[in-house]
């Protein structure tokens, strides 16, 4: 048994243009969503989403992942909220 667990951040930044309502882009990378647990953890949301289509390019969001082996080629979100924007 795990004696404590680490989250970090696997990706912030701006939603890229391609968005669908599982899968989204960001910082040249594909990151997927996932609804059932026979593929993983479910995704949560955070920050006024409720899936990846609520997000709108160019939204500053965060990422949590687990890296998965059938998972090569993009993230695995298990979490996911919108950013505070930049300060000026």
């Amino acid at each position: 048994m795990a004696s404590s667990v680490r989250i970090e951040t696997a990706l912030a930044g701006p939603v890229g243009g391609s968005i669908a309502s599982s899968r989204l882009t960001m910082l040249g990378q594909n990151a997927v969503t996932n609804a059932g647990t026979a593929s993983g953890p479910i995704t949560q949301y955070r920050g006024g989403y409720a899936n990846a289509a609520d997000a709108r390019a160019g939204d500053s969001v965060e990422v949590h992942d687990l890296l998965l082996p059938r998972t090569i080629g993009y993230v695995f979100q298990t979490s996911w909220q919108q950013r505070p924007p930049p300060c000026a």
